[in-house]
């Protein structure tokens, strides 16, 4: 068992949870950590002693067992090192993020492209509903990093299974354009009611940042440009509130 917050190994761990890597990651919490040894590529249980005398520990590491995931005991000042959260739950799970091209995720059916959205419990909770709505990919412009704590909690282990990638605007553009994806932009204004528009078989939903929108170069290249008509007083939807409403109609 781990005891010492100084031990090569727990420095590594805590380094990777707050700066994860394209070839390995952390996702925290028993939530987490189940989605995690179920569907993404898991490696290490991190769990406290304490943790795992609890029934619910004791299942998390029996799955681990089950898949071959190698086990990390510590005690809890130890984990607290390891941990990103204000209130550490006791476990966690290192993984490695599947890893995917931008021309092959564009050459794929149905696409959410977030293009600047910051907040990265809004950007977890736009890959949660692309998921639910079926689609194929997530692709995140702006800085959001998909492999950060805060968006794979929001995500609710999404991102274990669906496709989701950073990217930057122009390399998004290049790929829509030579994989023949259409975009359709969502706006807030000057665009066409979603209810009115028949979406093709394959296509990309994009949706904009809180504060800026979808910057100007993709509505340029957009195929369509849409929105949702909202009951005044109301003049805007959270960005996941809004995409899952294109999403689900595009999916009908």
């Amino acid at each position: 068992m781990l005891t010492s917050r100084k031990h090569p190994r727990v420095l590594e761990w805590a380094e990777l949870n707050a700066r994860p890597r394209s070839d390995a990651a952390i996702a925290e919490g028993p939530h987490l950590a189940l989605e995690a040894l179920r569907d993404a590529e898991a490696t290490v249980l991190l769990i406290t002693d304490e943790f795992a005398a609890a029934a619910e520990g004791a299942k998390i590491v029996a799955l681990s067992r089950a898949r071959g995931v190698e086990l990390a005991l510590m005690t809890a000042a130890v984990y607290a090192k390891i941990s990103a959260l204000r209130q550490p739950e006791g476990v966690a799970v290192v993984f490695r993020p599947r890893q995917f091209s931008l021309p092959e995720i564009f050459s794929r059916r149905r696409l959410l492209v977030a293009a600047g959205v910051q907040d990265p419990g809004n950007a977890g909770a736009l890959a949660r509903v692309a998921e639910a709505a079926g689609f194929d990919g997530c692709v995140f412009t702006g800085g959001v990093n998909p492999l950060k704590e805060k968006f794979l909690r929001a995500a609710m282990g999404s991102a274990f299974r669906l496709p989701c990638l950073k990217s930057e605007t122009s390399a998004v553009l290049a790929a829509a354009r030579a994989n023949n994806l259409p975009l359709f932009v969502a706006a807030a204004t000057g665009a066409t009611d979603y209810r009115r528009v028949e979406f093709p078989a394959r296509y990309a939903v994009v949706v904009g940042g809180e504060g800026q929108g979808v910057p100007p170069e993709i509505r340029a290249a957009a195929a369509a440009v849409i929105q949702i008509p909202l009951t005044p007083p109301v003049e805007s939807l959270n960005v996941a509130v809004a995409a899952g409403v294109l999403l689900f109609q595009g999916a009908r």
